[in-house]
């Protein structure tokens, strides 16, 4: 006769956590006295334990559940009591799967004390068995219900339901389900919205709160992902929103997002970190870029790795004033290539000069050939003046309407002017030049440009065009 190798499998539902009171009778110490006195009059010896707590009936998907079923499959148990049938899950597809398919196959023996449940006997009870899991389902879905209907109600409240408050806020000591301000975190959120209203970047606006070694929400560096999310939540403007996400269905938990139409949305419901004209401001100045990235600099979409062959990318780095191209190969995949940069504007004025030389050998001819394949790079570098100054009177309106402080007025309007002068000296530059340089010429005459990790350029021309 085989030797039983018992098991016992306890399981407390999240459902019965979100209850306002426990049963009793739910709790994991009490069926693990229930089952422990069932056995001992039995005369049945436990072997090993099985406990799941805070998970649903509906999801198999359990980590002591699993290891149970392994241990059925390995010979280690041959006999599983638990408290009642719905503690072996809720699913009535599922459960009748392990009562009559798997438990059967493996010749487990499974008893559910309060259902008189016992499979090595030949009794009603075990023929009752698949209605009661369909019960249980039944049941399992009508408590989905009334869960989501106190949550909603809750929300309709203006209780604050969440598992951790938004960057910037923290849960009340005295009311969990209310927000109130976290000073340090808010001033960071502030100065975020600063930036963004004159037109920065996400990028840049990360890489700066990197720079002053700000902690981001995560703890972690910050990132343009991290900047939008503020950037784009209302709740810093007092409100609070709820009810976006549901599960798919009380037995898959997946999240989903809910239509906005379902969103609940309540104005005032705790202290303001920015004013919700200065959050619609942010929107409707995130949509206009101050400085167009579809002006690109005059080597940019010419500029290759060496080492990895990828495009040189370009970034602005406001706090310095100036241009950088770096390896994209590297930026999508730090194996792929080494982390090196060259500064744009001396790579532009030692390509500039190279390539005059070689204007220099052209005669007229060829050369007023070649203007005729161009644009006016001077109209390129006014157009941009235009925006720049453009930027400087609505910086100037948002200091004047407090929107920002003087110290960030002071800095922002210091690395604009910066780049109206770059752009001037630019374009006095240009007019020195027999031949306009723009970047159509460039690309009509350039094939590539390359630069290794050491920082040194190699230039192919296209001879076939120098040749007209």
């Amino acid at each position: 006769m085989t030797s039983n190798k018992v098991g016992i499998y306890i399981r407390l539902s999240k459902e019965d956590l979100d209850k306002d009171k426990i049963l009793e009778s739910e709790s994991i110490i009490n069926q693990r006295k229930l089952i422990y006195k069932y056995a001992q009059d039995e005369g049945l010896d436990i072997k090993e334990e099985y406990v799941d707590d805070g998970y649903s009936g509906t999801n198999f998907d359990r980590p002591s559940f699993n290891r149970m079923i392994n241990d059925i499959k390995k010979g280690n148990i041959n006999v599983i009591i638990t408290k009642d049938l719905s503690r072996l899950g809720r699913d009535y597809v599922k459960t009748g799967y392990y009562m009559e398919d798997f438990f059967p196959k493996y010749k487990v023996r499974y008893i559910s004390i309060l259902d008189g449940i016992d499979t090595r006997m030949d009794t009603v009870n075990n023929d009752i068995a698949p209605f009661k899991a369909l019960f249980n389902d039944i049941v399992s879905k009508d408590t989905s219900k009334k869960i989501k209907s106190i949550l909603k109600n809750k929300k309709e409240q203006g209780l604050f339901l969440g598992s951790k408050a938004p960057f910037g806020y923290r849960k009340s000591p005295n009311d969990k389900h209310k927000l109130e301000i976290n000073k340090k975190e808010s001033v960071i959120v502030k100065k975020i919205f600063d930036l963004s209203i004159c037109g920065y970047s996400n990028n840049y606006i990360a890489k700066f709160l990197n720079d002053k070694h700000i902690p981001s929400p995560l703890g972690k560096l910050w990132s343009s992902s991290s900047v939008y999310n503020i950037l784009n939540n209302p709740e810093y403007t007092g409100c609070l929103i709820s009810n976006v996400w549901t599960n798919i269905s009380y037995k898959n938990k997946s999240k989903v997002k809910r239509s906005p139409h379902e969103w609940i949305i309540l104005d005032n419901m705790h202290t303001p970190i920015i004013t919700k004209e200065m959050f619609d401001k942010v929107k409707k100045r995130r949509k206009i870029s101050p400085i167009k990235r579809c002006d690109k600099q005059l080597l940019e979409g010419l500029v290759y790795c060496e080492e990895c062959g990828c495009l040189l990318g370009a970034n602005y780095i406001k706090k310095r004033g100036h241009f950088v191209l770096s390896c994209n190969g590297y930026k999508r995949n730090t194996k792929s290539c080494t982390s090196h940069y060259i500064r744009y504007d001396k790579l532009e004025s030692l390509v500039i000069s190279r390539f005059q030389n070689i204007l220099n050998h052209l005669d007229q001819d060829k050369i007023n050939r070649l203007n005729n394949c161009c644009n006016d790079a001077k109209e390129n570098g006014k157009k941009q003046l235009r925006t720049l100054e453009k930027k400087l009177q609505y910086l100037y309106s948002d200091r004047l309407n407090d929107v920002i402080d003087v110290d960030t007025y002071k800095s922002l309007a210091s690395n604009i002017h910066h780049e109206i002068a770059n752009i001037k000296n630019s374009i006095t530059k240009d007019e020195l030049l027999p031949l306009d340089i723009d970047r159509d010429l460039l690309f009509l005459l350039i094939d590539k440009i390359t630069i290794n990790k050491d920082k040194v350029i190699k230039i192919k021309y296209n001879f076939k065009m120098l040749s007209l």
